[in-house]
């Protein structure tokens, strides 16, 4: 019967049935239950290799753990508007194309010598990490186009900082189909490869959840589709096998495994922010699989 299984290492397929207690178990099973099978063959960055990391949160930790440890990266301080696929996509776009520093400052809060910056790294095959966070986007009712930035919404809330714009009815949020995902996902890896034909590319998926929604669905069912459509999108691009293209679980280590052992949440009291520790773990793990000579610290358990 288990022959059907073929070459795969059936004991990393099968989900922990024993209570975890130590940090040694739960990182065991983050190897083989969680990692097994998305790592690259071997190492492959150094302190020497540049690094360009953009979007959500887990992009921006990375960035910060890895230039802390001596690492070479560069990430463009931008706002929010850089969550989604087609926005990640429409950016590295207009990096390709050079658009005019007024453009990129107006829609995505970047710096013309910032975005120089970026090409530059990307086109000399610094190895690119990106993060996606939502695939819900806001649209023009009217033109049927999409608003690149999320924080200019047809909503407001108080005490969140989100601006209402003059025509609510004009504006709604709509979560995106999984074929207009994928292509953006692809059209974002044929814009950086465009700038630079032999990049590695690390794509990754933020744990952090939707802030609000404001369509005819629930804040936390809104964040299950988003996040899952994301999800899925990457598994069928990963069965692309474009090469030099990886993905890193960091969603499932964090949203999925850790939440079942530990509350990884709380972070300055709020509930959408994930604790350091956990953090610093994840990140580490991650410089487990892809840094030369570094090692993963243990999970924060008891």
């Amino acid at each position: 019967m288990l022959e059907k299984y073929g070459a795969f290492n059936l004991r990393s397929r099968i989900f922990p049935r024993n209570r975890i207690h130590t940090a040694a178990e739960f990182d065991k099973v983050v190897d083989s239950g969680v990692i097994d099978g998305y790592d690259p063959p071997a190492p492959f960055l150094s302190k020497s290799s540049p690094i360009v990391t953009m979007g959500s949160c887990f992009a921006q930790n990375v960035s910060a753990q890895l230039s802390a440890a001596g690492y070479t990266v560069f990430t463009a301080r931008v706002t929010d508007h850089l969550f989604t696929p087609p926005a990640l996509q429409l950016f590295v776009e207009a990096l390709r194309d050079g658009i005019p520093a007024g453009e990129l400052k107006r829609y995505w809060n970047i710096e013309q010598e910032d975005a120089d910056r970026m090409r530059r790294l990307i086109q000399d095959g610094a190895t690119v990490i990106v993060t996606f966070g939502l695939s819900t986007v806001w649209v023009d009712k009217v033109t049927n186009s999409m608003i690149l930035d999320p924080t200019s919404k047809s909503v407001s809330a108080e005490g969140k900082g989100v601006r209402a714009l003059p025509d609510p009815a004009r504006y709604e949020m709509r979560q995106m189909q999984l074929g207009d995902i994928l292509n953006s996902m692809h059209g974002l890896i044929s814009a950086i490869r465009a700038i630079g034909s032999d990049n590695k590319i690390i794509l990754t998926l933020s744990p952090i959840p939707l802030a609000l929604s404001a369509s005819d669905q629930p804040v936390f069912v809104a964040d299950c589709v988003s996040k899952s459509a994301l999800r899925v999108a990457l598994d069928e691009l990963r069965r692309s096998n474009i090469a030099d293209v990886y993905y890193f679980p960091s969603f499932e280590i964090l949203r999925w495994f850790a939440t079942m052992i530990d509350n990884i949440w709380y972070e300055d009291k709020l509930l959408s922010h994930i604790r350091h520790d956990w953090i610093r773990y994840t990140v580490s793990k991650f410089c487990q699989y892809y840094c030369t000579d570094s090692h993963a610290t243990a999970p924060p358990l008891p």
